[in-house]
């Protein structure tokens, strides 16, 4: 397994690397995974929040009906209430995001303003 910094992770590079640090075969890492994912979706799917000390909460809530406008009829439509899941960070996870430098993708100090003498 190659150590590349790659943008995004999915499930199944996950369980390799968790396999090779831990010395324990990916199907097994893979079917805790797994559970793991369905214990925490059972549990947000009923209303709960879930909390892993350090790393953060998840919490399920709930976002009221409300009247909408389509923009090309102009039909006023209902939406139902909807369920979605809200993470909150915990200190650690924090922690580690606060130390990750971001890079200056822009040639001068200003990046977040517009500049005229770039168009």
């Amino acid at each position: 397994m190659t150590d590349i910094n790659f943008k995004t992770i999915t499930r199944r590079m996950f369980v390799d690397r968790c396999s090779a640090k831990l010395l324990l075969p990916a199907s097994t890492i893979d079917r805790y995974l797994r559970h793991f994912f369905a214990t925490v979706s059972d549990h947000l799917a009923d209303g709960h929040r879930v909390e892993l000390r350090d790393f953060g909460i998840f919490e399920s809530r709930v976002r009221p009906a409300r009247r909408i406008l389509n923009p090309i009829t102009g039909q006023r439509l209902n939406t139902p209430d909807r369920r979605f899941v809200r993470f909150k960070p915990g200190r650690l996870l924090k922690s580690a995001l606060a130390d990750i430098s971001i890079p200056n993708n822009s040639q001068n100090s200003d990046s977040g303003k517009f500049n005229n003498s770039q168009v």
